[in-house]
């Protein structure tokens, strides 16, 4: 006869171990939350169930986390181990059982609480149905996916010490490395978007970091959650009984976690070598005590971790020959991102042919330029926080956007009406296949990405220059969509180029009344 892949009776075993915890984090979340509730006097405003219930940004993090630990408890002592993969189910029905049970949990946990303060604002009118099932359903599929994460971990280490160092590295290593590396391939260009607005953040490909409204963050949740939980499986139907109180499963693991670890202490010494590398320091002496010390404290969390994961202080010896792993790691990627990422970031150039579509993210900002011939300067390498001292006679104790209302004459007016008018949700994702428009928009940032060029010999990045004899400038954050790949720039516009751009968004999806005409709002 087959093994059924859940059994009940081990369910229910595992349910009623784990109910102890599960109904002490539900009564915590409830009851913190209904107290602020109470001391508000219900004097939210309408919105998502989040307003009401905070505690889902944290139940993610803490209730599978924790569940998910206890569960698979067994596996971190050698009799208990033994006595459970004694137990006449197969690994598959054990750990498959283990986990609906605490999947379980997790959701009574998210569902029972929410209902619970959710009852009073529906009863007053700020809660929605939407509101209410849409939040509790994210934070189920980011606990989820939380769960899953713990269990990879649980299956590659035997300590409880070890799992609870692992699931943190885990879990913001990626985010941490893409973070940095995203901003080291695009170093002190303005015409590149920062990394929330080029849609590189968190939030787009997890849930458990936010992104509720974002399609891509589902299904990256689901995506990552499944792929984490076949691979756990995969572990878990190889792990040796006896591996139990050890700090990992294998010594490849545990070195293949130290060197993850160290390598994310290692980023900020990995920034500074390639800003070094790619002129962006005008005194590299000066920071080359920053990156030693920072080597340094790599080492110190290198043996430190094994030291707490293992408690043995000769198990350091033989984690020497892996810092060659660790410093090719650090060679490897200086070398990737100072003479291939960079040099492909920077080189790209949009052209009609190559461009499906443009898409606006709904961030512009407007400009007035008085004289065609002017430009203002970024001194980018002593202080690119200031307008370049030299170009124009400028007050000198003013911030640089104050500057910029100073001497441009910049019009709060007519930046809030575009925000308050079109704005995200309005002009986000509409893609625009007009080729007039496509045509205009690569020829806009090839002029802009030319006089950037030009001026980067010069230590200075151009940021803003009016086109033509137009008196207008839109700065532009603008998608350029060729097949799969999307590039997020910077786009200047004239005040030409971005009225045929919405009116061609307009065609798409209508948009409410914009007065075009500066002049009509002043």
């Amino acid at each position: 006869m087959k093994a059924p892949v859940i059994d009940r009776g081990l369910l229910k075993e595992t349910m009623r171990r784990l109910r102890t915890p599960a109904l002490t984090m539900l009564i915590l979340a409830t009851v913190f939350d209904l107290l602020a509730q109470l001391v508000s006097g219900f004097e939210f405003t309408a919105g998502s169930l989040y307003i009401f219930h905070p505690s889902l940004y944290a139940i993610p993090f803490i209730v599978p986390f924790l569940l998910t630990t206890m569960g698979f408890r067994f596996q971190t002592k050698r009799c208990d181990s033994d006595f459970y993969h004694a137990l006449p189910f197969t690994r598959v029905t054990l750990t498959a059982t283990v986990l609906t049970a605490v999947a379980a949990w997790c959701g009574i946990v998210i569902v029972g609480s929410s209902i619970v303060l959710s009852v009073i604002p529906s009863i007053l009118g700020k809660l929605s149905l939407t509101g209410t099932l849409l939040p509790m359903i994210a934070t189920l599929f980011a606990s989820l996916f939380m769960v899953s994460l713990t269990f990879l971990v649980t299956q590659l280490c035997g300590r409880g010490s070890s799992i609870v160092f692992t699931v943190p590295i885990f879990l913001f290593s990626p985010m941490i490395i893409h973070t940095t590396l995203y901003n080291l391939i695009y170093p002190y260009n303005n015409l590149f978007v920062d990394l929330y607005a080029s849609r590189q953040a968190p939030s787009y490909y997890n849930l458990l970091f936010g992104g509720m409204e974002h399609l891509s963050a589902w299904i990256w949740t689901v995506a990552l959650t499944v792929i984490l939980l076949l691979i756990g499986f995969f572990f878990a139907k190889r792990r040796p009984s006896e591996t139990a109180g050890n700090a990992a499963v294998h010594p490849a693991a545990q070195a293949c976690i130290r060197v993850l670890l160290a390598f994310v202490c290692c980023l900020p010494a990995i920034s500074e070598i390639v800003m070094i590398l790619t002129d962006q320091v005008l005194y590299p002496d000066e920071i080359l005590p920053i990156i030693l010390a920072v080597y340094v404290v790599a080492l110190v969390v290198y043996f430190l971790y094994e030291l707490i994961t293992t408690r043995s202080a000769k198990a350091l010896l033989r984690t020497i020959p892996w810092l060659g792993v660790l410093a090719g790691l650090n060679v490897i990627c200086i070398l990737l991102i100072t003479f291939l990422a960079i040099p492909l970031a920077n080189n790209y150039e949009p052209t009609p042919e190559t461009v499906d579509s443009i898409s606006l993210t709904g961030n512009v900002t407007f400009y007035n330029m008085e004289d065609e011939g002017e430009r203002l300067y970024w001194e980018s390498y002593q202080d690119p926080y200031w307008v370049y001292e030299n170009e124009y006679d400028l007050p000198t104790d003013e911030p640089l956007f104050d500057r910029y209302n100073y001497y441009y004459g910049y019009s709060e007016k007519s930046f809030y009406d575009w925000e308050a008018a079109y704005g995200e949700s309005r002009c986000d994702g509409v893609r625009v296949t007009d080729p007039a428009c496509i045509q205009a928009a690569c020829k806009a940032f090839s002029t802009a990405k030319r006089d950037a060029d030009s001026n980067r010999a010069a230590n200075k990045t151009i940021l803003r220059k009016a086109y033509g004899t137009e008196w207008a400038v839109y700065e532009v954050v603008m998608e350029f969509h060729s097949g799969p790949f999307t590039r997020s720039r910077i786009v200047f516009l004239t005040e030409t180029e971005y009225i045929a751009l919405l009116n061609a968004i307009n065609d798409i999806r209508p948009l409410p009344d914009f007065p075009f005409n500066f002049e009509a709002i002043q």
